[in-house]
């Protein structure tokens, strides 16, 4: 399976973190605010990865039905914290 980005993982926290305080999937307008992505096209561009990769899936044409299907690793989470840390 293809590892997740960074950027990636900033939408999948803002989704995940809109549906504990909301009890509701966020808009992708919402997830823009949250992860720091300046376009609504990458927004939708890293939500169809994390689709394909099976971490979310939506209704098709319908809003705020955004699912969490799995968790992304402990693992991933430390590698990109690591790579992040040697980013600068």
């Amino acid at each position: 399976m293809k590892r997740i980005t960074r950027a990636q993982l900033n939408v999948f926290d803002a989704i995940v973190t809109n549906i504990r305080r909301r009890n509701y999937a966020p808009s992708i307008e919402e997830i823009l605010m949250v992860s720091g992505h300046r376009s609504k096209s990458t927004v939708h561009r890293h939500l169809k990865i994390l689709k394909a990769a099976g971490y979310i899936r939506w209704e098709e044409g319908r809003t705020r039905t955004l699912k969490v299907i799995k968790s992304v690793s402990e693992e991933d989470r430390e590698r990109l914290s690591i790579k992040f840390q040697y980013a600068y």
